[in-house]
């Protein structure tokens, strides 16, 4: 009986050790089971959100970049990417996303996030060729769903950076359309509203990049008003081409001085003007005279009427006919030019016209005097040092009078700012 009961207690304590050894073996096992998941989750790195603009309420894109150290492996289900867009509440105003559309998802090999990057397609349905997005107005989510081995086994590896761009930046599956807006201010000027963008997900990495929204710097510089006119005189070689074979003088800042002339012949001396403004809208030139060229006497050298009697203060026409006697202007542009608001025909110049004459009616013929002032150089833009040439042509008549005649033209240059 003894022997017996011994065996019984033996089986006992055997029975006893058994148990407690599947116990431990059970328990190690659940240990191991814990530790793998751990090891799963991990902190994303490189994370950041690039916004187009940080001003307050207004449009702006997002481009997200993150590290994915585990990446998203092969799994019997489809794995999310959710991007909190506002973890304190729903600032970003994510309803205006509309559809897939306006998000583009691209890898890249790089740990850098420097690229190159390879475009996952992003529609309606999650398949084996493409990811799906989709929003939670009331959560401020995005939630970027991409198959599992159900739908093809898409694999992201691990140490992948992923680039999500959001709004009208997404082109690579098809245009964005719909852009968030920035929340309104709420900080004292000056001081950022910063926003956390949680980045997580059935994917197992999370991570947090933060944006700041704060005003712009109002940046302002005042341009003074800018505006330079200069004349200077003219070689008699630097003065050429106009109709009639003239007899060329030099001239100087302030003179034209025809020396000793005589009748049915052409004189010519040139002035050169240079105008710079910083108007918005350019300048115009007007030209005049006090009276016609007269002489201490009181007699006139009448302006022309060119060829034909076809010009006048107004109108320009030819003049290469010595004998059609009188005093007139031309204006010929020049490189850095276009000046000019009558043009001649390539280098001869040959269009003329009367200087108008403010002086009395004895003092200005043809005509009564006061003409009104006639504008012949004019741009309709801003301008840098741009040149015209004016050529005063002078043919006295046969029988004129002998004595020195003189008047004084005046150039008038006006901008509008």
């Amino acid at each position: 009986m003894n022997t017996s009961k011994d065996f019984y207690q033996l089986g006992r304590v055997g029975l006893s050790g058994l148990l407690a050894i599947s116990t431990i073996v059970v328990m190690g096992g659940l240990i191991n089971y814990f530790a793998v998941n751990d090891v799963k989750a991990a902190t994303l790195t490189k994370i950041s959100d690039t916004i187009d603009s940080s001003a307050p309420a207004t449009l702006t894109n997002h481009t997200i970049y993150f590290v994915t150290p585990t990446g998203i492996p092969s799994s019997a289900g489809d794995k999310t990417i959710t991007v909190e867009f506002d973890t304190a509440g729903t600032a970003f105003g994510i309803a205006s996303l509309a559809s897939s559309t306006d998000v583009d998802v691209a890898t890249s090999s790089d740990a850098t996030c420097n690229g190159p990057w390879q475009d996952i397609t992003v529609g309606t349905a999650t398949t084996v060729s493409q990811w799906t997005a989709s929003f939670n107005t009331t959560t401020d989510i995005m939630t970027l769903t991409a198959p599992g081995s159900g739908n093809g086994s898409t694999t992201v590896p691990a140490n992948t950076c992923l680039q999500i761009q959001v709004g009208s930046n997404a082109t690579a599956t098809a245009s964005g359309t719909d852009i968030m807006t920035n929340p309104t201010k709420v900080a004292a000027v000056g001081t950022a509203d910063v926003y956390t963008i949680a980045m997580a997900g059935t994917f197992g990495d999370s991570g947090n990049s933060m944006v700041a929204i704060i005003e712009g710097v109002t940046v302002s510089a005042t341009i003074a008003e800018s505006l330079s006119f200069s004349m200077r005189g003219v070689s008699s070689t630097d003065c050429a081409g106009d109709t009639g074979a003239p007899t060329v003088r030099e001239t100087t800042t302030t003179t034209i001085p025809f020396g000793t002339v005589t009748g049915d012949a052409f004189f010519l001396g040139c002035h050169r003007l240079s105008v710079s403004t910083n108007a918005s809208s350019g300048f115009s030139t007007t030209i005049e005279e006090n009276t016609n060229l007269r002489s201490g006497g009181g007699v006139n050298i009448p302006d022309t009427t060119c060829d034909g009697a076809a010009c006048s203060d107004t109108a320009s026409a030819t003049w290469a006919t010595a004998t059609n006697n009188g005093f007139g202007f031309a204006c010929e542009n020049v490189v850095n030019g276009g000046l000019c608001s009558f043009a001649n025909v390539s280098t001869t110049v040959q269009y003329y016209k009367q200087v108008p004459c403010q002086g009395t009616d004895t003092q200005c013929d043809p005509g009564t005097g006061n003409d009104t002032k006639q504008t012949f150089l004019a741009t309709s833009t801003s301008l840098s040092s741009k040149d015209a040439i004016v050529h005063y042509k002078l043919s006295p008549a046969g029988n004129q009078p002998a004595g020195t005649y003189t008047n004084t033209v005046t150039y008038v240059t006006t901008p509008t700012f």
